[in-house]
This record gives C-alpha cells, structure tokens and sequence, in this order.
C-alpha cells in the first residue's frame, strides 16, 4: 500500500532559467498590457474579444484586468532580470 503512494511522487527536474531575450520579451509585452489597460481607462476603449464594447463596465473590467496583468507581469520580469544578473555573476566569481 505505501509503495503505491511513494510510485505516485514523481520527481521533476528542476526548469531550466529563463534567457536574457526571454526576461526582456516578458518585460516589453507586460509594459504593452499597462499601456492597454492605462489607455483603456483613459479613453474608456479597450481591445476586447468578447463582450460589449459600447458598455462602460465591460470597457473598465478589461483595462483593470489589463493593467493588473501588466504590472504583475512587470514585476516578475523584473525579478527574472535580477536573478539572471546574480546567476551570471555567480558564474563568473566560479571562473576566478
């Protein structure tokens, strides 16, 4: 019976880390999603799929969802960037 459970906790190999263009590629498109979002507040006009365009709350609720999504995402670009630069010289301190 305790043999099934432990077959069942499959180890995963660690990901790999993310390239600089891909932190950079995160970071431009997470900045796109805040300007979308800032510019759907603004002008009250937003890039929508699905939904009423001519309804204020629809218009609002994509902007918000843009603009939370563009800062998240620019967060954790930035936290990407961070550990890229400290994995970089954490290589070259091993070269020396």
């Amino acid at each position: 019976m305790e043999d099934k459970k432990k077959k069942k906790g499959k180890i995963l190999p660690e990901p790999k880390p993310r390239s600089q263009r891909q932190n950079y590629t995160s970071m431009f498109i997470s900045i796109a999603l805040l300007i979308l979002g800032i510019h759907g507040f603004i002008t009250r006009d937003t890039i929508m799929i699905f939904g009423n365009q001519g309804e204020a709350s629809h218009n609002y609720g994509f902007a918000t969802a843009y603009a939370i999504l563009g800062i998240f995402g620019i967060i954790s670009a930035t936290q990407d960037i961070k550990l890229f630069k400290q994995r970089l010289q954490a290589d070259s301190d091993q070269e020396k």
